[in-house]
């Protein structure tokens, strides 16, 4: 009904992200793919969908989508976020690369370093390098939950 009102990203989005959460995946893509073609130029359009396409497993079109944002605004919250992507696709290198940019382009960016922690921690079993990556994260989000990351890899 929504979409007989008016064929939008935000309507299109919005019935995607309900499809998702009723775990109606495979239904979820074909509106975020129509709210991406509608606004190809909006970052935060096309940093939604990629996310959206991210809870609906889908890590290709969510990394593709990521990149279009990327082209257009490159922040740290972007590069962080398609590293995500990237390690759902079993991509590790990129991953640690996206992360390592993220940090780069903003350094005051909490999550980056979160992100980059967790993966130093899980994927490549570095304690000492991921301890030093959620303490980064500690300096820059004291309230963040960083310190408790921090305190648990060193166990």
């Amino acid at each position: 009904a929504a979409l007989a009102l008016g064929d939008t990203p935000d309507v299109r989005l919005g019935l995607a992200e309900l499809l998702v959460e009723n775990d109606k995946l495979e239904e979820a893509v074909p509106h975020i793919d129509r709210a991406v073609q509608q606004a190809p130029q909006s970052v935060d359009v096309l940093a939604m969908s990629a996310e959206l396409y991210r809870k609906a497993r889908a890590p290709d079109a969510c990394i593709s989508t990521y990149d279009k944002a990327i082209a257009i605004k490159p922040v740290a919250q972007l590069y962080a976020n398609r590293g995500v992507c990237k390690q759902m696709k079993k991509d590790q290198a990129g991953a640690k690369a996206d992360y390592k940019k993220a940090i780069e382009t903003d350094p005051a960016y909490a999550p980056a370093h979160f992100l980059y922690g967790r993966f130093l921690l899980t994927v490549e079993k570095n304690k000492k390098a991921a301890i030093e990556a959620f303490e980064a994260c500690v300096r820059v989000a004291p309230d963040s939950k960083c310190k408790e990351a921090a305190d648990a890899a060193r166990k």
